[in-house]
């Protein structure tokens, strides 16, 4: 009887064992040839797991995730950063975690592509701590290619004008801290929402000719002599009239190492639509070997407005101008090159660079908001996408130089440092 219910329990637990651990305890029959071996090979080699449709994320349930968007594995994330040591001439040395840049790209289909690019600037606090930080979309659009001369494009735009609104990444540029042009006269990063086209055409085998003209937001009447433009940039959300703004830039490169454009603005900008300005810009980039030369420049125009200073009405009659000129030299030194500075780094570079630029915000009067800015550095990049930089601003106030008067210079000069990284 034990015997019985022995055998029966054992016949029982077998068949409750999954069907695959069975199959493993199964001996294989023995091979008597090559060809045989071959026959059992492809016979337990798995079929391909089928194409056509992407295998379901149990865990996440029903929730739409990065995941459930990405199928396709065309979404790339990527950003910057950017630390900077400050040691002005006067006042207290201070450190600063200047930007984190995330950014999101995506290829959804060969003419649809997505970007965009969201900024914390000083730890961005909000509502608590220093509540010196900044959190703000710099960018996300949405382009739709008809061909390769015309692109459509929608969304929070970067104005066009110039070169360093566009290519603004810490990573990218040599120096530290932004020209004097790009801080007032074309107040980088300068973000607006619209929408429009942008294209490229190649007339022949050297020329290329690109363009992008877009329908914006517009400016508000927050012009100021000493701040430029920096503070009449509009909300992404809402206007302060019902009319837009046209801005427009064409870029010619005759061959590859020299490229220049001139870019056009054209705004209402007061809460009526009735007063107006303009703008024209003009830039250009050319490298030969180590050597890069570039920069930008251009003036506002605009019918004569008030800033507010004080609680005072104050006029603003003249028009803006500004430049900045640029020079770059890359070398690495032979001396270098089996040190601790270039070991495991394919092309370790320095830089050394030069820049000059000058801006008046109101033309119709010399005073202290009429400066100049020298800067002389050197920075290093053991690879492409991370550079440590150093760098001193001498800072000049045109109404010393021009009237002879040494008393209206100031002690505002500067050391700057910083570490930037593109990931």
């Amino acid at each position: 009887m034990k015997q019985t219910l022995k055998t029966l329990a054992i016949s029982l637990f077998s068949l409750t064992l999954p069907i695959q651990v069975q199959a493993q305890a199964v001996s294989p029959p023995p091979i008597d040839t090559i060809e045989d071996e071959i026959i059992i090979e492809q016979t337990n080699t798995p079929a391909p797991t089928p194409s056509a449709k992407p295998i379901p994320q149990q865990i996440g349930g029903r929730n739409i995730s990065a995941f459930t968007r990405n199928l396709l594995g065309n979404t790339t994330v990527g950003g910057y950063f950017d630390t900077d040591y400050n040691f002005p001439a006067q006042g207290n040395s201070f450190f600063d975690q200047h930007r984190l840049i995330l950014q999101v790209s995506s290829f959804m289909h060969e003419r649809l592509f997505f970007n965009a690019e969201i900024e914390y600037e000083h730890g961005a606090i909000l509502g608590g701590g220093s509540n010196d930080g900044q959190l703000k979309i710099e960018q996300a659009y949405l382009d739709f290619k008809f061909t390769d001369w015309l692109i459509l494009r929608t969304g929070a735009l970067l104005i066009p004008m110039g070169r360093l609104n566009v290519l603004h990444d810490s990573d990218f540029r040599d120096t530290t801290a932004r020209p004097l042009f790009n801080q007032v006269i074309m107040p980088t990063t300068w973000t607006e929402t619209g929408l429009g086209f942008y294209g490229t055409v190649y007339p022949d085998d050297f020329w290329e000719i690109n363009y992008e003209a877009y329908l914006v937001q517009g400016l508000t009447d927050n012009l100021a002599d000493g701040n430029g433009l920096r503070s009449a940039r509009n909300s992404l959300s809402s206007d302060n009239n019902n009319a837009k703004a046209l801005t427009t830039r064409v870029g010619f490169s005759p061959f590859i190492g020299l490229d220049f454009g001139l870019g056009g603005y054209l705004s209402p900008y007061d809460d009526t639509g009735k007063k107006n300005l303009g703008m024209l810009v003009a830039d250009f980039n050319w490298s030969n070997g180590p050597f890069e030369l570039l920069g930008e420049g251009g003036a506002v125009f605009f019918d004569p407005t008030t800033q507010k200073k004080a609680d005072q009405e104050i006029p603003l009659n003249g028009s803006m101008w500004g430049y900045y000129l640029e020079g770059h030299y890359h070398l690495f030194p032979e001396f270098l090159k089996n040190s601790w500075l270039s070991n495991g780094f394919e092309q370790p570079v320095f830089t050394l660079f030069g820049r000059v630029s000058q801006v008046d915000t109101d033309t119709s009067q010399l005073n202290i908001n009429d400066r100049t800015r020298l800067t002389f550095g050197l920075n290093f990049r053991p690879i492409t996408n991370v550079v440590f930089k150093l760098e001193y601003q001498w800072n000049l106030e045109n109404e010393a130089i021009l009237k002879n008067d040494p008393s209206k210079e100031i002690a505002n000069n500067t050391i700057l440092a910083s570490v930037a990284a593109g990931f």
